[in-house]
């Protein structure tokens, strides 16, 4: 009986979102920022939006946001999107769910903790920005592990600023496969799309979530 429940507490792990194949840089692989960020501009928007990122931040951020550890959740559960937004009073929302951050900033960075215990915390370093529509962060963990997320006005990037980042952040030596474009096309059409399903057929998980490609 006892090997039976082992190996269907394997089986689970198993079948959650695997943080070390996402894993790409240590800190201090990543160079210091040359920030130019309009803090005025920056400290004036209610509400940012991720339309991208990498699989490390995505991963750890539904970790925050469901409260478990990243192996313990399903694919369901981070499908068909995040639909993620950042708030002026240091909520994050996302995965059906709106978690408060203990949240600390000055002119190069953020500091941020979610408020479950097996939460890691962040510090979010402004890189690269255009002071009207996005900035990019890279992110460094307090196990050492680094990542980046662009938080942007707009659910959308245009095609030239999603370039010039996945240029810079390839510079960094991220590795631009990893990055996750968010699809803000499910959000607020129909709360049942946001809502954890079992599908019959990975074809259906392929048509109708996008996170099922990259933590497949």
């Amino acid at each position: 009986m006892k090997l039976i429940i082992n190996l269907f507490a394997l089986v689970i792990i198993a079948s959650g979102l695997d943080e070390d194949a996402v894993k790409e840089l240590k800190c201090s692989a990543v160079s210091s920022p040359d920030s130019g960020i309009d803090l005025k501009w920056f400290g004036s928007i209610n509400q940012f939006y991720v339309p991208l990122w990498n699989q490390l931040y995505a991963t750890r951020t539904a970790a925050d946001l469901l409260s478990q550890d990243a192996r313990h959740i399903p694919f369901e559960a981070v499908q068909p999107a995040s639909c993620l937004t950042m708030n002026k009073d240091s909520t994050i929302s996302g995965f059906g769910r709106q978690v408060k951050y203990n949240i600390t900033g000055d002119e190069t960075s953020i500091t941020f903790r979610a408020p479950w215990s097996g939460a890691k915390t962040g510090k979010f370093s402004f890189h690269m920005m255009d002071n009207k529509s996005y900035v990019l962060g890279a992110t460094c963990w307090d196990d050492n592990e680094a990542s980046w997320a662009v938080l942007s006005t707009v659910q959308n990037l245009e095609p030239k600023s999603r370039t010039d980042i996945l240029k810079y952040i390839k510079s960094l030596g991220f590795d631009e496969n990893k990055a996750v474009d968010e699809n803000y096309a499910y959000c607020g059409l129909n709360q049942l799309l946001l809502t954890p399903i079992s599908y019959n057929s990975q074809q259906q998980h392929l048509l109708l979530s996008p996170y099922y490609i990259y933590f497949k």
